[in-house]
């Protein structure tokens, strides 16, 4: 069968690179370029759940009922607030979840017991 053909391959193709990773060492320029590339994937991440979060907080308020007590300056002020808050929070997030995903990237490389 086909898939299991392609499980057998992608899991040689892991194996060798998990191999290629232990050779080149946890304080290798493969490494650094790893783990940055999951920090920023982390924080990208982040910075798109607080827009999408603002995204329904504004249609929200724009729907409220009481909105049209407020002036368009004010729902703009309290839209860039929210956002604020909003990245705040997103940004957290992501360095919690990149933080969640270190040990699995050092696991990866295979440090020895000096590294």
């Amino acid at each position: 069968d086909l898939r299991d053909q392609k499980a057998v391959v992608e899991s040689k193709i892991y194996d060798l690179q998990l191999d290629a990773k232990k050779t080149v060492g946890l304080w290798s320029s493969y490494a650094a370029h790893d783990m940055r590339k999951d920090f920023w994937d982390s924080w990208n991440a982040g910075k798109d759940m607080a827009s999408h979060w603002t995204l329904w907080d504004t249609l929200f308020m724009a729907a409220g009922g009481d909105s049209r007590d407020q002036t368009l300056m004010s729902m703009i002020l309290q839209t860039v607030f929210q956002y604020i808050m909003n990245l705040t929070v997103g940004l957290i997030a992501a360095i919690g979840a990149f933080l969640t995903t270190v040990p699995q990237i050092i696991a990866s490389y295979g440090p020895g017991f000096i590294e």
